[in-house]
């Protein structure tokens, strides 16, 4: 990683966060509002599981990217079917524990996508806005932020292109969850002594009234979105 394309962008995130007002750092913590919704709302075990998952993704419309968040339309199309066992069964597999394999946890998002896909296609004849490897990681990192990490291809490729990432993660089937993981750790690592970074956090926390301890790893991706 080159640390002085790093120090560059990680000084101008702090200096223009530093320069914003309270409305706005509450307008920007969409990101640790919606995962301390779905934290606050989620049950597995819940017997209305339409209910409780339409109460758990309710912020999710205040994430940034929309992109990450067009999943919630095919659940809710499928829930509204009365397709709820189908959408439990299939959380269940994607939150399977898996002892810190990732390359477990990367077939499992993946195979989530394709389960969902599979039935909206089934149910609807069509399919508008298909889910992605990136829509389980997503969910991943709302059940448990502490230990997953959001990823959308394009900001990853960007993110580390600029602080010349030197493994290469791929894309598509071919994407590699270790080495991407890696690299949002090795932004972790470098924020996480920081008191820059410190102060920010946990301004953004009390912003949201973020509850969670997330080890930092909603603000990795908000650098990397940002960037």
């Amino acid at each position: 990683m080159n640390k002085l394309h790093l120090e560059r962008v990680l000084s101008q995130y702090a200096e223009r966060f530093d320069g914003l007002d309270a409305q706005e750092v509450r307008d920007g913590a969409g990101r640790w509002i919606a995962v301390r919704c779905f934290q606050k709302a989620w049950d597995i075990t819940a017997e209305d599981f339409e209910s409780m998952y339409l109460a758990a993704a309710a912020k999710m419309d205040l994430v940034a990217d929309r992109m990450l968040v067009t999943q919630t339309d095919n659940i809710a199309y499928l829930l509204s079917l009365g397709e709820s066992p189908f959408v439990e069964e299939a959380f269940e597999r994607l939150f399977a524990e898996d002892e810190g394999d990732l390359e477990r946890r990367k077939q499992r998002a993946a195979a989530f996508a394709d389960t969902i896909n599979r039935k909206v296609t089934e149910c609807a004849g069509t399919l508008k806005y298909p889910m992605k490897m990136g829509h389980g990681l997503f969910y991943l990192n709302m059940w448990q932020p502490a230990e997953n990490y959001i990823y959308k291809s394009t900001d990853a490729s960007s993110w580390a292109n600029c602080v010349e990432f030197s493994e290469d993660f791929g894309g598509g089937r071919t994407f590699s969850l270790v080495r991407y993981y890696r690299l949002c750790e090795e932004l972790r690592r470098e924020i996480s002594t920081d008191e820059r970074f410190v102060k920010i956090n946990e301004r953004i926390r009390e912003a949201a009234g973020f509850d969670i301890d997330d080890k930092m790893q909603l603000l990795v991706y908000d650098i990397m979105f940002r960037a």
